[in-house]
This record gives C-alpha cells, sequence and structure tokens, in this order.
C-alpha cells in the first residue's frame, strides 16, 4: 500500500509539473497579453522587458493612438509594439512585428 502511495504521489507531483511549465515563446507572448491595460511607465519598470526601456520607432495610428515599436534583446531580431493611448500612456494593444521565432522569455 505504501508503494502505490508514494508511485501516485510521484506521478502527481510530474503531472502538475507538466502543466506549471510554459514554453518560452507562450511566455514571451503572455508577457504581452499582461501588458494590456497597463501603463507604458509600469512597462518600462517591468524586469520582463529588459533592454527594450525606449522605442525603435513610433507611429501615429489613424485612430489617433500611438504604436511605439520596440527592439526585443538586441542580439535578436525580435520586435514587438504596443498600441498606446497618447492621453493616459495605457497600454490598448500589443503585438509581435518582425522576428516572432526570436520573441521568448524562458520561465
Amino acid at each position: 500500500m505504501y508503494f502505490i502511495t508514494m508511485a501516485l504521489s510521484a506521478t502527481l507531483i510530474l503531472l502538475l509539473n507538466a502543466c506549471a511549465t510554459i514554453e518560452p515563446h507562450e511566455n514571451f507572448k503572455q508577457g504581452l497579453r499582461d501588458a494590456i491595460g497597463t501603463t507604458l511607465e509600469e512597462q518600462k519598470l517591468s524586469y520582463r522587458w529588459l533592454g527594450a526601456r525606449e522605442p525603435i520607432s513610433v507611429e501615429n495610428l489613424p485612430n489617433g493612438n500611438i504604436e511605439n515599436t520596440y527592439l526585443y534583446m538586441t542580439r535578436y531580431s525580435c520586435k514587438f509594439a504596443f498600441e498606446v493611448d497618447p492621453i493616459f500612456h495605457r497600454i490598448l494593444n500589443a503585438r509581435i512585428v518582425e522576428g516572432e521565432q526570436d520573441c521568448f522569455i524562458n520561465p
């Protein structure tokens, strides 16, 4: 009985660990989704976007918002963008612009 209990416990732990692990690319995309609704200032303070503090380009969108494009980790080609409300600096949308295969954050 003891062996069965231990085997079931070990199996449960392995299953929980497998469910909790996220792929690095998915982790990056989750970071973009998490940024929506926050301000640019909050994201500049975030550890998540180290190396991407200042935009490499800023574009005025037809809807009146601004799109800031950032280079993530200069040794890679990953570029991402935040669509920002120009008055409140709140992030309304986020997307990968270029180099999707290089957009990752190790969990």
